[in-house]
């Protein structure tokens, strides 16, 4: 799919997401949330902090971010600013009709998803 077939989960500026980004094909990414995983988890920074300003693109603060490891997203969990938040693992299956992806940052297993309207979390286990 082209990514002007998709209809957004939130409104992305133009250009958004990038021509690189694409469809994950039944692709296990990895995510930080609540165990149970609740909506609030699958919201970008921009949708949960209209108002901060971020050092990345505006493009990217819509997105959020998954990783394509478990050992990543252990390490990920281990941050800083994320160490004391108790927060589980969702590994979760993503297909086209998901969104699309990109690596993105310094980290090759780090990913920006831009979620796609239809996206619904079945596909999935915490760890």
């Amino acid at each position: 799919m082209n990514k002007e077939a998709y209809i957004w989960a939130e409104n992305l500026p133009e250009d958004c997401p990038p021509q690189e980004a694409f469809a994950p094909q039944e692709q296990v990414f990895y995510r930080l949330g609540n165990n149970p995983p609740v909506e609030y988890d699958f919201d970008s920074h921009r949708k949960r902090q209209p108002d901060t300003f971020f050092k990345v693109s505006e493009c990217q603060a819509r997105s959020l971010s998954v990783l394509d490891t478990l050992e990543s997203a252990e390490a990920f969990r281990k941050l800083p600013a994320l160490r004391n938040k108790n927060l589980a693992i969702i590994k979760m299956v993503l297909n086209e009709s998901d969104g699309l992806v990109l690596q993105t940052g310094n980290n090759k297993n780090h990913f920006s998803w831009w979620k796609s309207a239809k996206f619904v979390l079945q596909n999935f286990e915490i760890l």
